[in-house]
């Protein structure tokens, strides 16, 4: 497998070297992986240029195909995870007037720190209690949907819950402020704004946290 130009051989040293002369945005912008995979796949190709500006100007284009793909996945994720959003995001009565949403670092630690580990599957030290109300329709569960509630260590009645739809989870907050045994379901996203999944929804839903 090899990549030539001017019937000479192109190493990857050679190319990284050069990349550092080079003046397209796409070329020097370009992470060192991606710079890697596009050289690869003319490397397997055994892909042969005319010149060295020739090879420089079909890197270029892979590259910025490479750009664009990953930008198209992401939007094709962002456009998957608002949509879950808007099915997840709470219609329960005491929700009206409230934020439907609130980012994970807009709570406060040590809060947070309980909140992520209910997320990452270890929430274990909490105290649970079973919840008979759906947060994303604030009435009875409907079938194949169960919930768990959290109490968070604090001194203000922080809440969280956890619904779980066949298999699929999303996390809700409360803040505390509120009338005993009414619970804000305030559901959890990241700082973009994307909901935080678990459990059965698709591995590519599932964002760090």
């Amino acid at each position: 497998m090899t990549v030539t130009a001017q019937g000479g051989l192109i190493t990857w040293a050679g190319i990284e070297e050069r990349v550092k002369g080079r003046k397209e945005p796409v070329i020097v912008n370009a992470t060192l992986e991606t710079r890697q995979n596009a050289f690869e796949s003319f490397n397997k190709a055994n892909a042969t240029f005319l010149s060295l500006e020739a090879f420089f100007g079909a890197f270029a284009k892979k590259l910025q195909e490479e750009v664009d793909a990953k930008l198209a996945a992401l939007q094709a994720l962002n456009n998957e995870l608002q949509q879950l959003k808007n099915d997840l995001m709470s219609s329960a009565w005491i929700m009206k007037g409230k934020p439907s949403s609130i980012k994970l670092t807009a709570i406060p630690d040590p809060t947070r720190g309980y909140v992520k580990n209910v997320i990452n599957g270890d929430g274990a030290p909490l105290p649970t209690y079973p919840h008979n109300t759906d947060p994303a329709t604030g009435g009875g569960g409907a079938s194949g949907v169960s919930v768990k509630e959290y109490y968070l260590p604090n001194g203000a009645g922080k809440r969280m819950t956890r619904r779980n739809a066949n298999g699929k989870l999303a996390y809700y907050y409360s803040d505390g402020s509120h009338a005993i045994n009414q619970y804000y379901y305030t559901l959890i996203t990241d700082d973009q704004g994307r909901p935080i999944l678990r459990g059965n929804y698709k591995k590519h839903l599932h964002l760090e946290v």
